[in-house]
Protein backbone atom coordinates (compact mmCIF):
# COMPACT_ATOMS: atom_id res chain seq x y z
CA UNK A 1 0.00 0.00 0.00
CA UNK A 2 1.50 3.31 -1.03
CA UNK A 3 0.97 6.80 0.31
CA UNK A 4 0.43 9.76 -2.02
CA UNK A 5 2.99 12.37 -0.89
CA UNK A 6 0.73 15.18 -2.11
CA UNK A 7 -2.27 14.37 0.06
CA UNK A 8 -1.16 11.72 2.59
CA UNK A 9 -3.79 9.24 1.47
CA UNK A 10 -3.26 5.55 0.86
CA UNK A 11 -4.30 3.82 -2.36
CA UNK A 12 -7.63 3.03 -0.70
CA UNK A 13 -8.30 6.76 -0.08
CA UNK A 14 -7.79 6.61 3.69
CA UNK A 15 -5.49 9.01 5.48
CA UNK A 16 -2.25 7.46 6.73
CA UNK A 17 -1.29 8.04 10.37
CA UNK A 18 2.34 8.87 11.08
CA UNK A 19 4.73 8.80 14.01
CA UNK A 20 7.73 11.14 14.01
CA UNK A 21 10.67 9.90 16.07
CA UNK A 22 13.85 11.72 16.93
CA UNK A 23 17.11 9.99 16.12
CA UNK A 24 19.73 10.70 18.78
CA UNK A 25 18.69 9.44 22.20
CA UNK A 26 15.43 7.91 20.93
CA UNK A 27 16.37 5.57 18.07
CA UNK A 28 20.08 5.39 18.82
CA UNK A 29 22.31 5.88 21.84
CA UNK A 30 23.60 9.43 22.18
CA UNK A 31 27.27 9.63 23.07
CA UNK A 32 27.93 11.68 26.22
CA UNK A 33 31.14 13.70 26.58
CA UNK A 34 31.68 16.22 29.36
CA UNK A 35 28.06 15.72 30.40
CA UNK A 36 26.68 16.70 26.97
CA UNK A 37 25.07 14.38 24.40
CA UNK A 38 26.62 14.13 20.95
CA UNK A 39 25.54 12.23 17.84
CA UNK A 40 27.70 9.33 16.68
CA UNK A 41 30.38 10.57 14.27
CA UNK A 42 30.41 7.43 12.12
CA UNK A 43 28.01 4.72 11.04
CA UNK A 44 30.12 2.25 13.03
CA UNK A 45 29.51 4.28 16.21
CA UNK A 46 25.73 4.24 15.67
CA UNK A 47 24.09 1.94 18.21
CA UNK A 48 20.35 1.31 17.88
CA UNK A 49 18.79 1.24 21.35
CA UNK A 50 17.28 -1.98 22.72
CA UNK A 51 13.60 -2.35 21.89
CA UNK A 52 13.65 0.07 18.95
CA UNK A 53 13.36 -2.53 16.15
CA UNK A 54 10.42 -4.24 17.89
CA UNK A 55 8.68 -0.92 18.68
CA UNK A 56 9.12 0.23 15.07
CA UNK A 57 7.74 -3.08 13.80
CA UNK A 58 4.70 -2.81 16.12
CA UNK A 59 3.98 0.76 14.99
CA UNK A 60 4.32 -0.28 11.34
CA UNK A 61 2.05 -3.29 11.86
CA UNK A 62 -0.50 -0.95 13.49
CA UNK A 63 -0.60 1.03 10.24
CA UNK A 64 1.64 3.96 11.10
CA UNK A 65 4.05 5.58 8.68
CA UNK A 66 7.36 5.94 10.56
CA UNK A 67 9.34 9.13 10.00
CA UNK A 68 12.77 9.64 11.51
CA UNK A 69 13.73 13.23 12.30
CA UNK A 70 17.02 14.68 13.39
CA UNK A 71 18.56 18.05 14.06
CA UNK A 72 22.25 17.88 13.13
CA UNK A 73 23.94 21.23 13.82
CA UNK A 74 27.33 19.61 13.14
CA UNK A 75 26.43 19.58 9.44
CA UNK A 76 25.70 23.33 9.50
CA UNK A 77 28.96 23.95 11.39
CA UNK A 78 30.90 21.90 8.87
CA UNK A 79 32.18 19.37 11.44
CA UNK A 80 30.13 16.53 9.91
CA UNK A 81 29.23 15.69 6.32
CA UNK A 82 25.58 15.39 5.34
CA UNK A 83 26.33 12.13 3.49
CA UNK A 84 27.42 10.50 6.77
CA UNK A 85 24.18 11.53 8.48
CA UNK A 86 22.05 10.31 5.60
CA UNK A 87 23.80 6.94 5.62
Amino acid sequence: MGVDPMNGQTNSGHLKRAVFVDRDGVLNRALVRDGRPFPPATLEALEILPGVPEAARRLHDAGFLLIGATNQPDVARGTQRREVIER
